[in-house]
């Protein structure tokens, strides 16, 4: 691919002094993006006026639409003005500067692939249990420690390069979701166009205060309204989105467990009515834009 054009897109939402390391990383990267488009979920701590600043940014503003909804517009705009990639990343993502420049010299860096993710670490250089990929089956789970580039099921919005190919046949991340699970879907969804793959010297950092996986049924606590849409969103996608994988799992199984589970936490925790309703949106969620 000669000369692609490669948009880096990042969603921000009151979090401006991660916001600045980021794209100060941005800026330091080996191969430059082409542009920088931010989109802005209606943050209010300084960030619209700190972006107004910058000569160098794109920025979009929108009512906070969450992660789902940033990306959703920023994929869409990288399409609209014709670009060949778009490198997806929320604002807490700290790119080291070569991570641009694996993907592009990678064998996998071609049309046929619907989309790169990078190796994400934590600040101590230790994976982010939130940011792993799901290996194809058939790879050794040594593989993905060590570095090696494999193929994969899914990734996070955590440093993902996707091919904008692929997204004018697969569409766009499914705003409705808000947040947590949208980018499992949107790259299980991509996938039926092309393979993706893990580059492993493309490098990233989440800096999250801990390295944590992400957890719907904290122990010991009620839920709180990101903890809810994390239930009807893992539900949602249990229902709709794994099976596609055709690995030998019983999908229902799972399922059934976890919603049983679920029912069980929120009677512990008096939120039965309030996990119940969490359950049957995500059981009848459409995986339409709308509806």
């Amino acid at each position: 691919m000669i000369n692609p054009k490669i948009a880096a897109i990042v969603v921000t939402y009151n979090r401006l002094a991660l916001l600045q390391e980021c794209i100060t990383a941005l800026r330091m990267q080996s191969r430059l993006p082409d542009k920088i488009f931010i989109i802005n979920n209606g943050s209010t701590d300084g960030t619209a006026e700190w972006l107004s600043s910058q000569n160098d940014i794109t920025v979009i503003t929108q009512p906070n639409a969450g992660s789902s909804g940033g990306q959703y517009s920023g994929v869409k705009y990288a399409v609209d003005n014709n670009f060949d990639w778009v490198w997806c990343m929320d604002d807490d993502t700290i790119t080291t500067p070569g991570a641009l420049e694996a993907f592009v010299s990678s064998e996998y860096f071609n049309v046929a692939s619907s989309f790169l993710c990078s190796t994400v670490l934590w600040q101590d250089d230790t994976l982010h249990k939130m940011n792993i990929p799901l290996r194809k089956a058939g790879y050794n789970e040594e593989e993905y420690p060590s570095l090696k580039s494999s193929e994969v099921i899914y990734c996070s919005f955590v440093s993902v390069l996707i091919n904008t190919a692929a997204v004018k046949a697969a569409g766009y991340p499914l705003k409705k979701m808000f947040i947590w699970y949208d980018d499992l879907e949107y790259t299980i969804r991509l996938r039926k166009y092309g393979p993706g793959y893990l580059i492993g010297n493309s490098v990233v950092y989440h800096k999250t205060v801990k390295n944590i996986g992400p957890d719907f049924l904290p122990k010991g606590r009620r839920l709180n309204p990101k903890e809810l849409l994390g239930i009807r969103n893992y539900l949602f996608i249990r229902k709709n989105i794994y099976p596609f994988d055709k690995r030998k799992t019983n999908h229902l199984y799972i399922y059934v467990k976890s919603v049983l589970g679920i029912l069980k936490y929120g009677l512990i925790t008096k939120q039965f009515g309030t996990t119940l309703k969490a359950i049957m949106q995500g059981l009848f969620m459409s995986k339409k834009q709308t509806g």
